[in-house]
């Protein structure tokens, strides 16, 4: 019979219950929330489906997602369960974050009003013609502030402001602690991670001036925006976004050593080879709409600009109702 270390029996005891807390805090959720947010999700989009496939009997098209899901359906390509699946999927991550994060944009900057005039000046300097004109994406891609209060949005209140991860197999992970001793911790295969993306990008153990709107920290040295772009995911590779990051002091920054902008803890559309598959498309639609908000329309605010504005977790994280 083999001998059991007291301490061992301890962590699997630890390691057991943990996962079984944080399974059924899932479930409980799903089954308090999930099912009244699925239902509404299901109703709306077979509403549109609906709408879409009445449209398409009379022979009328648009040049659109929903029309290409539709057709595929008409082709035999799609099942209806398909066509349900995707078009939730489009709803959340196309539109629905993206809405979201307008409106938590233009609070802030309606709550700072010298950041709105700031880059209100920038989109007029960079587009001396009429209000009414078309802000053509390949210029905004350019505008430093506007990637900076972006940025800065998205930190302080990232959509999904949680992640959950399961670990497939045994791992070994390497941190330091305050003091830069490293650790040594294994994580045995099906241990479930939760990752808490909102309280990393407001921690005080990683960031100076962490809950203050401040974009002019996703800025560096001459201006130019921190191409987070580039940096989350091929640092090593890019010199330019290298030379961003040492910039902003965020090569030097690490748990317990706050920096004004530290990159590696900037995570709103999660990290490496799984993140967010339509990041990019994000943040060019982000750039689209709030330039041309904050460029044709004078902005004022119908609540009290001096009080926090509460959010809630829905689809994403928004604003709340109440």
């Amino acid at each position: 019979m083999a001998s059991i270390h007291p301490n061992s029996v301890r962590k699997v005891i630890k390691l057991s219950t943990i996962r079984i807390v944080l399974q059924f805090g899932q479930d409980l959720f799903h089954k308090a929330f999930g099912a009244k947010t699925l239902q509404y999700q299901t109703d709306f989009v077979k509403g549109n489906i609906g709408k879409r496939n009445e449209a398409t009997r009379k022979g009328e098209s648009n040049n659109d997602i929903l029309q290409w899901i539709v057709d595929k359906e008409q082709q035999g390509i799609f099942y209806k369960v398909d066509m349900i699946s995707m078009s939730r999927t489009m709803l959340a991550a196309g539109s629905e974050t993206t809405a979201n994060a307008m409106s938590w944009a233009l609070a802030f900057l309606l709550q700072n009003t010298s950041a709105l005039e700031k880059l209100r000046k920038e989109l007029d300097d960079a587009f001396p013609g009429t209000a009414q004109q078309e802000l053509p994406l390949d210029k905004l891609k350019h505008l430093p502030f506007l990637d900076a209060v972006l940025h800065e949005t998205l930190r302080l209140r990232p959509l999904v402001s949680q992640v959950w991860r399961e670990f497939e197999k045994d791992a070994e992970l390497s941190v330091h602690d305050e003091d830069r001793n490293p650790k040594t911790y294994i994580i045995p295969a099906g241990t479930m991670t939760y990752i808490p993306i909102a309280a990393v990008q407001t921690s005080p153990k990683v960031w100076l001036r962490t809950k203050e709107f401040y974009p002019e920290r996703c800025l560096s040295a001459n201006g130019n925006p921190t191409e987070e772009e580039i940096f989350q995911f091929h640092e090593d590779a890019n010199t330019s976004a290298k030379s961003s990051a040492e910039n902003h002091g965020s090569k030097d920054g690490h748990w317990g050593k706050p920096v004004l902008c530290n990159k590696n803890a900037f995570m709103p559309f999660s990290l490496g080879s799984s993140d967010c598959a339509g990041r990019n498309f994000a943040w060019n639609e982000m750039r689209i709409i709030c330039a041309h908000l904050v460029r044709r329309f004078d902005l004022l605010p119908a609540f009290d600009t001096s009080k926090e504005v509460p959010g809630a977790d829905f689809i994403t994280y928004q604003i709340s109702a109440s």
